[in-house]
Parts: structure tokens; C-alpha cells; sequence
């Protein structure tokens, strides 16, 4: 996903918000995406170099197939995919078009770029490159934070927590503690434990009974369920 891409997205997400009522930055737009760090940006290229050598096509492949609901067997590895239509999956079909239009993406083109970062991207780099990269992506975009992924199981996520976390906080882009005990305080601030007014699911919230709605059910009550 490109930046000018994924700004797009997002202002059309604020856009239909704002159509339907809702303040446009109540909805938290979060990118998926993975990274490799280390100490320095040489290592982390060296790291990543090494988890490429790891990645198997028929494995990426097989996951795509999943994914798209299409044998992935059938297609040459180095022909680019077009107007593939499925019953199922369409959306993975189309997220790497829309992903990069000016690309004609192969087989092999997904399976390398799924085979470590999913359907996200994935940042190489330092500490100081990947904050730089964040905080950029957040600021030309407009989303709200990510969702991280990873290549190698907990060991990227570590390594995140260990090398890049210190430099967010240090420049102000991470907390260091935290307020409220909830996900929705994390994301709306302490005290904010319930739905927004102007979210659609707060019709459903629970309601207080009136008081003529509290007679009627005692009257119910006395009467086995008559009135």
C-alpha cells in the first residue's frame, strides 16, 4: 500500500463518517503492516535478506489460494494476473491491483511480498529509520496507529518492543503508561468506556426504563404477565 493510496482510502473512510452523522476522527483507522529492525539499517537488511531466503512459493501460494478461494497451481508463476474473477475472495483478488495500479503483479510477485508481511508492508530498517517511517506514514495519511504484524513469530514483535519503542517514546510517538484499563479508553481517552452518541451501535446500548415503562412491568408482574 502506498502512501498517496492509503491517504485516499482514509479520507474517503472520514468522508462516508461525516455523511452518516459522525464526527470523522471518532473512527480509528489503523495499517497493518510488519517490520524487521535491528541496531542498524545494514543489519536489518541482513535480517530481512535472510528471512526472503526462508519464503516458500507454494506455501505463499497455498495461503493465497485460501485466501482468493482459486487453485493458484493453475497460473504461471511469471505471468501477471488480470481480470481473475472468483465467487469468493474477490477482494484478495483485487487488494494487490489496488494496492499499486502501475504494477502488473505475478504469482510470484504476491508470493514474495505476502511470504513476510502478509497482506500489509513490511519497514526495513533502524530505530531511527523506522520511527521516521511511522511517523511519516501518520503524518501524510491520516491514520491513527498500526497494526503490527510480523514475519517470524513473537521474535519480530520483540525486536520492535526492544529496538524501535525507546525511539517513538523518545520523540513523543509512544506512551509510556497508560490511562484507563479498556481498549476504547486507550483509543478515546480515560472515562470514555461506552459508545459514542453518534455511533450507529449506541441504539442498542442498554436504556434506562421510564417510569411509565416501570409500572407497566410491575403491573405484569403482580399479574403473571397480564395487565
Amino acid at each position: 500500500m502506498s502512501i498517496p493510496a492509503l491517504a485516499r482510502q482514509v479520507q474517503t473512510v472520514r468522508d462516508l463518517a461525516a455523511e452518516s452523522g459522525r464526527d470523522p476522527q471518532s473512527v480509528k483507522v489503523l495499517q497493518m503492516l510488519s517490520v524487521v529492525c535491528a541496531p542498524t539499517d545494514e543489519a536489518a537488511q541482513t535480517k530481512y535478506e535472510s528471512y526472503r531466503r526462508l519464503v516458500s512459493y507454494a506455501g505463499a501460494m497455498a495461503r493465497y489460494s485460501g485466501w482468493t478461494v482459486l487453485d493458484m497451481s493453475q497460473f504461471d508463476p511469471d505471468v501477471p494476473l488480470k481480470h481473475v474473477k472468483t465467487n469468493a475472495g474477490q477482494t484478495m483478488v483485487d487488494l494487490f491491483s489496488k494496492m499499486d495500479p502501475d504494477k502488473e503483479w505475478t504469482p510470484r510477485d504476491i508470493a514474495d511480498f505476502i511470504g513476510i508481511g502478509g497482506t500489509g508492508p513490511t519497514l526495513v530498517g533502524s530505530p531511527t529509520t523506522i520511527a521516521d517511517e511511522l511517523i511519516r506514514w501518520m503524518d501524510e495519511t491520516g491514520i491513527d496507529g498500526f497494526n503490527l504484524g510480523h514475519a517470524v513469530k513473537y521474535q519480530d514483535i520483540a525486536d520492535f518492543i526492544e529496538f524501535v519503542v525507546p525511539e517513538l517514546q523518545r520523540r513523543g510517538a509512544v506512551w509510556s503508561e497508560y490511562e484507563g484499563s479498556t481498549l476504547r479508553e486507550k483509543l478515546y481517552g480515560p472515562g470514555a468506556v461506552r459508545l459514542r452518541e453518534d455511533h450507529p451501535g449506541r441504539r442498542f446500548g442498554h436504556r434506562t426504563a421510564q417510569p411509565r415503562e416501570l409500572e407497566l412491568q410491575g403491573a405484569q408482574s403482580a399479574g403473571h404477565g397480564t395487565v
